[in-house]
């Protein structure tokens, strides 16, 4: 079972053309360590959901880099400004 399925079958069941029809629409993004996803600012036009690893959200401020947040596997990532 896809883990977003998976994550999703705690909150409702899926019939198999349900589960296709979710498959179909994602797309897959695979990012290595140091990637930027979005840069601050940016308007973005989808959502995120980490299967495997540790997604660090952060900003510079006065030239220090602040961590704002992380994201853990089986976690959304969705900017909100952007929606």
């Amino acid at each position: 079972m896809h883990p977003l399925i998976k994550y999703f079958s705690h909150f409702t069941t899926f019939t198999p053309e349900e589960e296709k029809a979710i498959l179909d629409s994602m797309t897959i993004v695979h990012f290595k360590k140091d990637d930027v996803i979005l840069k601050e600012n940016d308007v973005d036009q989808s959502t995120f959901f980490v299967v495997k690893g540790l997604v660090r959200k952060h900003k510079l401020v006065d030239g220090n880099d602040l961590t704002l947040d992380f994201f853990a596997e089986n976690e959304w990532i969705i900017s909100l400004n952007s929606f």
